[in-house]
Formats: structure tokens, sequence, C-alpha cells
């Protein structure tokens, strides 16, 4: 079951379904005119100088996602606890993915990945700066039963943490990563995608075992292009597969969101 649907996007926004709701956000790339003459039933739209404008006023609520059921939360910063372009990722790493598995998940945010390989009973590192996004992956973990699934839940700075397990040895049969444009860490660590990504990806290349079956990145920063993307990994893992992260819509436009670079075994 799939409580997501792109529903129409255009004049620089998106017109999406997240279970029973619908609601509207700004969508920078979306240059194009909106192809339904109207948007109608709309429960919230968010826009960043007003925030949130509601009409049911749901402090939360849950989707099914695939098999995976994800508590979302109309967030200050647009965000609702589930970014629907990391489907198609998922749906690329989780065929390799065996019991006992070792996966990393680096700015794992709400716990998707997470909990959809921990289905699998892999062992999960989930990883991110955010204590308060850490807690929302553990409500999901218990909404779907994975409480007592083998995830070591790590609240820290992704660079910080990647080093220590370099110097304790520690592999990793795999590593998802989603890192931002920017970031700060809660003692103040500042993390910059230009700056930082081939610190990252050399630092997730030490944790790799031999045996390593993928690595997974992905990238929302303007100007990096699946091309760029693709050629900055490469200095690291082989490419397998490299494109652009696109939602694809109902009846409307698909909406381009990114990029991607993954290497499978």
């Amino acid at each position: 079951m799939n409580d997501y649907e792109l529903i129409d996007s255009g004049n620089e926004l998106k017109f999406e379904r997240f279970g029973n709701l619908k609601l509207v956000r700004p969508c920078a790339q979306a240059l194009w005119k909106k192809k339904m003459p109207k948007w109608e039933d709309v429960d919230a739209t968010f826009d960043r100088k007003s925030l949130w404008k509601t009409q049911h006023k749901k402090p939360s609520w849950q989707v099914a996602i695939g098999e995976i059921a994800l508590e979302l939360k109309m967030t200050e910063f647009g965000h609702i606890g589930f970014f629907p372009e990391h489907l198609s990722i998922l749906e690329k790493i989780s065929p390799l993915v065996e019991k006992n598995d070792k996966v990393l998940n680096l700015f794992a945010y709400s716990g998707l990945m997470t909990l959809a390989l921990a289905q699998k009973k892999a062992q999960l590192c989930h990883v991110d700066a955010s204590k308060t996004t850490v807690d929302w992956a553990r409500k999901n973990a218990r909404i779907n039963n994975l409480e007592k699934a083998s995830i070591r839940w790590i609240v820290d700075d992704v660079m910080k943490f990647l080093k220590r397990e370099v110097k304790r040895g520690s592999r990793y049969d795999g590593v998802v990563l989603d890192p931002p444009t920017f970031g700060r860490g809660a003692q103040g660590q500042v993390f910059k995608l230009e700056r930082d990504i081939n610190l990252l990806l050399e630092l997730v290349k030490q944790v790799l075992s031999k045996e390593a079956k993928f690595v997974a990145l992905s990238c929302h920063t303007p100007g990096i292009s699946p091309l760029v993307l693709k050629q900055i990994f490469e200095g690291y893992f082989p490419a397998s597969d490299f494109g652009e992260l696109v939602i694809l819509a109902n009846k409307g436009r698909d909406l381009p969101c990114g990029s991607f670079a993954i290497f499978l075994k």
C-alpha cells in the first residue's frame, strides 16, 4: 500500500496527498504551469513567511508507504517526515540486503530506509545529528513493531561519527547517505556539501567491508547535477547507476528532486 500521491505541480509549488491529507508546499524547480486549472480540497499550505495554514489541525498522522507505517508532522521547515524520491533508491538496494548484513544509514532522518531494511533482519546503524529527528525515527520503529530490531540509534555529527568508526575498525556491508546542502551538529559542527563531500565519501570508503554490497548517495543541492554527483562519487566507488531523483506524478508532470549515484555489487 502507498498512501502518497503527487497530484500536480507548477508555479513553484507542488500539490501532494499524504494519506487523507492534501498539502501544497513550495517547489523551486517547478517553473512550469500547473496542469490542473484549480487545486481543490487542500488541507494545508506551507510558505516560508507564514509557515503552515491548515484546515484541519492535526499534530501528526500516519501513512502507509509500502510495508512501513510512518508518522508525519508539519514541521517549521515545511518537511513532514517523508521524502518520496527516496523510494527509488530503496527499491534498488533492498533486494541486496540479507539477514545480519550491517547497514549504515547517514543523515537518516525519520527512518523509512532504516525500518524497511530492518524488516529484512539486517543490523542497522541510524545516524542523525538531530535528537528530535532520531526520537521521531524511534517512534516510527515502535509503530512498526521494530523496537526490538537490531538498530543502533546514534545522535551525532555524521563526520565526527565516521572518524570514530574508522578508528574503531568498524565495517559495514552497505551505506546509505543523504547529506544536506548545509547542516549544523549539536555542538555547532558545520557541514557544507560542496566543501565536505569528498571527505565524507573517503570516510565511507574506509568503513566498508570487503563484501560490501552497496553505497547509495543522494543529494538535493542546487547545481549538483547527476553528472557532477557521479563524477564526485567515482573518485571513491564505481557508479553502477546514477541519475535524477524523480517523483512520478499520477496525472500531472513528473517532479525532479535531486540527484543520486549508487554502487551495487
